[in-house]
């Protein structure tokens, strides 16, 4: 009898097999959104190491995170600032941040940063700190929101 019910009970089998999946599915299926929430975060969290890492003096660590990282117009930015030729990286990065790159963007609040630390710096000469201030007076300004780097609207364009 087992043998004649053979196939009934194997397609009952692949139902509830299908049936436990589609149950699993979907009681797990709202972690996903959060999942990649994370993960989504991670990976713009490398990025930023790199956007950073860039920017260092240290030529022999830029190497690597170069081939990941940006466009054209971003890398232009990156060569000129370590070229100290700091308003042309300013001026590639905002070119590329109009079209959208976000990592110009976040490349500008970088440099912003760099350029107020070396200010700071007791090494750096009055001449050149008065460079570097006029530069950053004229730097574009860059603003967080919920974790987004934008670049801040000029009062003009207001």
């Amino acid at each position: 009898m087992l043998i004649v019910h053979k196939d009934k009970i194997l397609e009952w089998a692949v139902v509830v097999l299908l049936l436990g999946g589609v149950l699993y599915a979907a009681t797990t299926a709202w972690k996903n959104k959060s999942r990649l929430t994370i993960v989504g975060e991670d990976v713009k969290s490398i990025k930023r190491s790199m956007i950073s890492l860039l920017l260092e003096d240290d030529p022999g660590k830029s190497g690597i995170a170069k081939d990941l990282v940006g466009s054209t117009q971003f890398l232009k930015g990156i060569e000129s600032f370590k070229a100290e030729a700091f308003e042309a990286a300013y001026h590639n990065w905002e070119m590329a941040a109009e079209v959208g790159d976000r990592d110009a963007v976040y490349a500008i609040a970088v440099a912003n940063e760099s350029l107020r630390e070396k200010i700071a710096n007791p090494e750096t000469s009055e001449p050149q700190r008065e460079e570097l201030q006029r530069v950053l007076e004229s730097a574009p300004e860059v603003e967080v929101e919920s974790g987004v780097y934008m670049l801040r609207a000029n009062e003009s364009e207001q």
